[in-house]
């Protein structure tokens, strides 16, 4: 009789043991990734040397990040990828910055962090504030002067970071002639804000080319009427006439195609006779033709006089009445 209890055991042949691989950790893979990652945004990323020169800081962390939004990347990874492209004396600091961090996780705050402290000194950041809050139009437009409070606006993110002081801060800004016209109208965003004063500006900027237009015309009819009576606006005489062909007349000899100042000749021409060597009032045919002159009108006098002869004279009535015995 079998015994039911009984299990034959069934020895398994003994299988060589099978080593698992390292695991790979998700540190390593990050780096491995980070050659890739360059490679891929290399025309939107630049180096960074480490100059001293906290605007020059900023537009290249602000590059930074503004790449960081076409990425899809862990913050370990943006931190390997800004930390990849550091050169020269910023690739020491950082070099000095990861001793200090140990053995702890970088991440891209971290990164950041340390970046703006040892690039953006605190007299720096204090000095970008301060221009940020007294930011003013001025002589700028309204796109440039928005360019510029954004770009301080960096420095105060704890104002920026609600609508209505960003709104307040931007408004209080503008020129006087926007405000007052913005004084009937309150936007609820920076956007229309801005749409606001852009409009406004524009239609100054028409207005003031009407204007000039305007003004331009009325000039030039003073100017039409000066012309025809002989004098200008200012009341001097005009300028010398020219030919018809444009060119100046000559004072010194008369003739066309040159200024006095440029009289080609070393003598002086005569206005009489037209030769040159002397003036007209040393011209001896001018002073022949006004002897001959003066000789004809002469003549003519000497023929028109009466001849001299003797006068009677007559006794007036006083003399007529005395008699000879009293004479």
């Amino acid at each position: 009789m079998r015994d039911q209890g009984f299990q034959p055991q069934v020895v398994s042949p003994i299988l060589p043991s099978v080593v698992p691989a390292p695991a790979t950790t998700p540190w390593v893979r990050d780096r491995a990734r980070i050659p890739l990652l360059a490679r891929s945004v290399k025309d939107r990323f630049t180096l960074f040397h480490g100059v001293p020169d906290p605007s020059i800081a900023r537009s290249w962390l602000g590059n930074v990040e503004d790449t960081f939004e076409y990425l899809s990347c862990t913050e370990e990874e943006k931190a390997e990828l800004a930390a990849y492209h550091l050169r020269d004396q910023a690739d020491t600091w950082w070099k000095m910055q990861k001793t200090l961090f140990g053995d702890q996780s970088i991440t891209w705050t971290l990164f950041r962090d340390a970046f703006e402290r040892q690039y953006f000194p605190s007299p720096f950041c204090m000095a970008r504030r301060q221009e940020f809050l007294h930011l003013k139009q001025g002589d700028r437009t309204v796109m440039e002067y928005d360019a510029e409070f954004n770009r301080l606006a960096e420095y105060c993110p704890h104002i920026i970071a609600q609508e209505s002081e960003r709104l307040d801060q931007f408004t209080q800004g503008l020129a006087a002639y926007i405000r007052i016209r913005m004084s009937g109208f309150t936007p609820s965003t920076y956007r229309e804000a801005l749409d606001r004063a852009l409009m406004i500006e524009m239609t100054q900027q028409q207005v003031s080319l009407e204007k000039g237009k305007d003004k331009q015309k009325a000039t030039s009819g003073e100017s039409y009427r000066s012309s025809k009576t002989g004098r200008s606006s200012a009341g001097s005489s005009r300028p010398p006439q020219k030919d018809s062909s444009g060119e100046p007349r000559c004072f010194r000899c008369g003739v066309d195609g040159h200024a006095k100042p440029n009289w080609p000749l070393s003598q002086d021409i005569c206005y009489y006779c037209k030769l040159p060597g002397h003036v007209s009032r040393d011209c001896t045919l001018k002073a022949q033709l006004q002897a001959a002159k003066v000789t004809a009108q002469g003549s003519h006098i000497t023929q028109t006089r009466r001849p001299k002869g003797p006068q009677k004279t007559q006794s007036t009535p006083h003399q007529q009445s005395i008699p000879p015995s009293q004479a």
